[in-house]
């Protein structure tokens, strides 16, 4: 009897805690969806909605059956992974529509409650993930035969893109590259010379063979396209080979396939498709080396293509290098009796690469960017943020130095360009900065203790989109449109600049896609729009990192600092827009198949 009162209690005490965990979800929801929104606009944002009545009932199960199956060990990485997601919906929010943060107690009252209801989706998908075996370890898996169908597939829906978007996208650097290709102004280091003159060559081939600059923008479009899908059929092929699992490999495949920011950006003439791509390849090269260091260590071929990659890394995007020197000391601690030949191969690559991008500077007689200027984006930022905001905490002397290295009226762009530092920091004397660096430090500083809040939302915003899983889209403060589709008008920009046009072969399937993009029209659709911003992806590297804590698998963390470092350096960046975060986007199917990897998981070789 004593022993079925005792069942009894408890059983109450979860009904109960149910009950007061689902009240607190509900609460949580309605905050979070009534923020940056106006009274009266959506009926959804009244309090008394009965939808919420409705989703009471649902939470209350929900948290019962999660209090009978989950172990007390997953309660507190699900509350730090939790607390993470609502911080980043809850302040993310406020920045985008409201422009700053309420740092207060209703704030931290958000926060709390929407993590709670969180924690219950969080919780169910650790049960899940603990529970699913996906792989099928008798599969035979016929990689080359895979491979074949998998590219064959890709290129040609992929095709329909390049033949709508024909010759491609001609935008972003593009016009400026090109001309430098063609040498018709000096090469610079603010690009990466391996890929101007990749473009600039194939713009020459198609003006000098065909008579056409827009034919040879095609052959650019074209090589590149190949190469990425040769990517995704590597990721495909990667997924396949260590899992056997059919779903996930149609899955990848479909989301590289569907989802049109892919075939977009794989017609794009920017240097960071190529990057995304050789990033995905090392990698692939770095999770084989984690995964079996002994094989990996004898193997001359991987060696050397892990080499090859690393060198491609850094000269295709300047921050490519800082990546891995940021890997370097998760090597050292983490890769055991092998840190000394990793540490070597890798160091080796990054030599190999200064050694040379020195002899392509010296032969090419490469002018030098301004690095100085790109590397305080947040620097400049926060101080204009601050001067914008808050003028009266500069005294005259302040404002004096200041001046010293910005003009007085550039900081009036702040205002309606707090995503993206370029309007900013353009004008910053970096000459006036190099001869009495301790005075402006010393102001930065000042004004940084301050103004704590004006300094870490000027941060914030400037990478919201990295973070901020519903970032909306267009937004006029990043000045950049959410991916470019059409081909811009060079000449708006430079008369220097040589005018390509679109010569579309299916003007349909091309209106479709710049109504899509320019309009943001993806955004309408529930759960698909999230697949379009990189705060998602970000979202899901973060799981990620949690499950490799939770299920101790440290060897992980070497892969993963590879994207923390990628995800570092454009946070650091001038804006965070979402070609950008593409090797984040293309590595999330990797990621997937890794939520499911346990500790005794044993992979196909």
């Amino acid at each position: 009897m004593r022993r079925d009162g005792k069942n009894k209690y408890a059983c109450m005490n979860k009904n109960l805690l149910s009950i007061i965990l689902s009240v607190c979800s509900v609460i949580g929801i309605v905050l979070f969806v009534k923020i940056g929104t106006e009274e009266g606009i959506y009926l959804i944002n009244k309090a008394n909605n009965i939808l919420y009545i409705l989703l009471l009932p649902i939470l209350i199960k929900g948290w019962k059956q999660v209090l009978k199956k989950t172990k007390m060990r997953d309660l507190p990485f699900g509350s730090i992974l939790a607390l993470i997601y609502s911080f980043a919906l809850i302040l993310g929010a406020q920045l985008d529509y409201v422009g700053t943060v309420a740092w207060s107690v209703s704030t931290t009252a958000k926060i709390i409650f929407l993590a709670i209801a969180i924690l219950l989706g969080i919780l169910c998908v650790f049960d899940y993930l603990d529970e699913a075996d996906i792989y099928n370890q008798e599969k035979s898996v016929e990689k080359g035969k895979v491979k074949r169908k998998i590219f064959f597939v890709v290129f040609v829906l992929w095709g329909f893109t390049f033949l709508a978007l024909f010759p491609g996208v001609y935008g972003y650097d593009a016009p400026n590259q090109i001309l430098q290709g063609l040498g018709e102004t000096p090469l610079t280091s603010h690009h990466p010379i391996i890929h101007t003159g990749f473009l600039g060559g194939c713009v020459k081939i198609g003006e000098e063979l065909f008579g056409s600059m827009e034919l040879g923008l095609g052959i650019y479009s074209l090589l590149q396209m190949t190469f990425m899908c040769y990517v995704v059929t590597e990721i495909s092929t990667f997924v396949w080979k260590k899992t056997g699992n059919r779903k996930l490999l149609y899955g990848t495949i479909f989301f590289f396939i569907f989802l049109p920011i892919h075939p977009v950006l794989a017609v794009s003439a920017t240097k960071d498709v190529i990057f995304a791509g050789i990033f995905v390849l090392t990698f692939l090269k770095v999770l084989e080396m984690v995964e079996n260091p002994n094989s990996f260590c004898r193997n001359k071929k991987k060696i050397i293509e892990y080499i090859i990659l690393i060198v491609f890394l850094c000269l295709f995007r300047n921050n490519g290098l800082y990546v891995m020197l940021f890997v370097l000391p998760f090597l050292l601690f983490f890769m055991g009796k092998y840190r000394k030949q990793m540490l070597t191969f890798t160091i080796l690559a990054i030599v190999i690469f200064m050694i040379v991008q020195k002899s392509l500077f010296a032969v090419f007689d490469v002018e030098k960017g301004n690095g100085l200027r790109e590397m305080l984006s947040i620097p400049c930022q926060q101080i204009a943020r601050t001067y914008t905001n808050n003028p009266g905490s500069f005294s005259e002397k302040d404002k004096e130095i200041l001046f010293e290295l910005f003009p007085e009226d550039t900081f009036d762009t702040y205002s309606y360009r707090p995503m993206i530092s370029d309007s900013i920091k353009i004008y910053l004397d970096t000459e006036e900065l190099k001869k009495n660096p301790t005075k402006y430090v010393g102001l930065y500083v000042q004004q940084g203790f301050k103004n704590p809040k004006s300094y870490v939302e000027g941060a914030m915003i400037n990478c919201l989109a990295l973070w901020y899983p519903n970032k909306f889209y267009q937004d006029t403060r990043q000045y950049h449109p959410y991916l470019e589709v059409k081909m811009i008008n060079a000449k708006d920009y430079s008369d220097s600049y040589y005018e390509l046009k679109r010569k579309s072969l299916l003007p349909f399937y091309c209106n479709w896609l710049e109504d899509v993009f320019l309009n943001a029209k993806w955004q309408r659709i529930p759960i698909i729009s999230s697949m379009f911003t990189v705060g998602t992806y970000t979202m899901l590297f973060v799981l990620w990192c949690i499950l490799i804590l939770k299920r101790k698998l440290y060897q992980y963390i070497v892969p993963a600092s590879m994207i923390a470092g990628l995800l570092i350096t454009i946070m650091l960046g001038p804006v965070s827009l979402v070609r950008y975060g593409y090797p984040l986007i293309m590595c999330a199917p990797i990621l997937v198949m890794y939520l499911f990897v346990k500790r005794n998981t044993k992979y196909n070789v």
